[in-house]
């Protein structure tokens, strides 16, 4: 009787193993199948039809960020001019009072225009060195490759760059003398 419920033990255990290989082997066929059906693209044309979307989208959305810092750029400009003549009207007047009664009103006005003239100073000066700055050599060889004929991802391989910093060479480049 130990021998019979012996052989009938491991034979149950056996039956288990296998058991669970096969459940094992179903699933994974079952897994590939689904990968293989997410793998496989529905279409060329559609794919296609996807990415020229996408590119769409983000040409839309760099025109719009594009759109907005040019805005910024002039509220920004428009604000500095506006302080500029209130700067110029506020030295008119600071130079009009008489008595001591009229000059307390315009105290704050000197440390404020001591302040604006520090801040200023350095935009003014950094905007006119970027204008006379000759071309860096790397952006000028980005510039001759360009001229060559090469395309961006060509130049990003003979320059040992990624093609993002090329691009961002490239734009810098408007910004120098030639």
């Amino acid at each position: 009787m130990f021998y019979f419920l012996l052989f009938t033990g491991t034979a149950l255990i056996l039956y288990g193993f296998m058991g669970i290989r096969r459940e094992r082997n179903q699933s994974m066929q079952l897994f590939l199948k689904l990968q293989d059906a997410i793998d496989e693209p529905a279409s060329r044309e559609e794919s296609v039809e996807k990415d020229q979307e996408k590119i769409r989208d983000l040409t839309d959305r760099m025109a719009e960020m594009e759109k907005s810092l040019f805005d910024h750029l002039l509220k920004w400009q428009m604000e500095k001019k506006e302080l500029l003549e209130k700067m110029d009207t506020g030295n008119a007047v600071m130079e009009k009072p008489s008595t001591e009664a009229d000059y307390s009103d315009f105290t704050g006005i000197e440390e404020k225009m001591v302040l604006v003239e520090s801040i200023e100073e350095p935009v003014e000066e950094e905007a006119e060195l970027a204008k006379k700055k000759p071309m860096p050599e790397n952006i000028r060889k980005i510039l001759d490759y360009e001229e060559e004929g090469l395309s961006v991802q060509q130049i990003a391989n003979v320059t040992r760059m990624k093609k993002g910093e090329v691009l961002l060479l490239k734009n810098l480049s408007k910004h120098y003398r030639k």
